[in-house]
């Protein structure tokens, strides 16, 4: 880890993880962790034009960090998140849970884009499955 926002592995099967090259894709810029005591899967990322990173995926963790969330508690066995990270690496920007009482998953239907450039090429982001998502 470089510069992580969150230095230690979480715990569970798995936890999350971004690493940010330098536009000339010849240095680390930073790399962590993201997730919490239980499984936490990131399935999309993206870079906006100021280089923060947006991260989504499903997680089982009920202790996720969260930041300005719109839905600051899990709402069932296994949640979406999304994640802004700043360009940085050095805060979490905004980190919300997207879920109702059952199950969301947010990877992407097979063959999709699954992330993009600080150009926005690419990015499609998709909610691919949930049950009651947001009661």
């Amino acid at each position: 880890m470089k510069a992580p926002l969150q230095a230690t592995y979480g715990g569970g099967i798995t936890d999350a993880f971004v690493s940010v090259l330098n536009p000339a894709g010849r240095a680390l810029v930073y790399s962590t962790y993201l997730g919490g005591s239980q499984n936490d899967i990131g399935t999309s990322i993206a870079l906006d034009g100021s280089a923060n990173a947006y991260v989504t995926g499903q997680t089982g963790s009920s202790n996720f960090p969260m930041a300005n969330a719109v839905q600051g508690t899990m709402g069932g066995l296994n949640d979406a998140f999304v994640s802004e990270i700043k360009s940085s690496g050095s805060s979490l920007l905004f980190s919300t849970f997207l879920g109702g009482s059952l199950n969301e998953d947010t990877r992407p239907p097979t063959g999709a884009e699954r992330g993009s450039d600080r150009r926005g090429r690419g990015g499609r982001e998709y909610l691919r499955s949930g049950n009651n998502f947001i009661d």
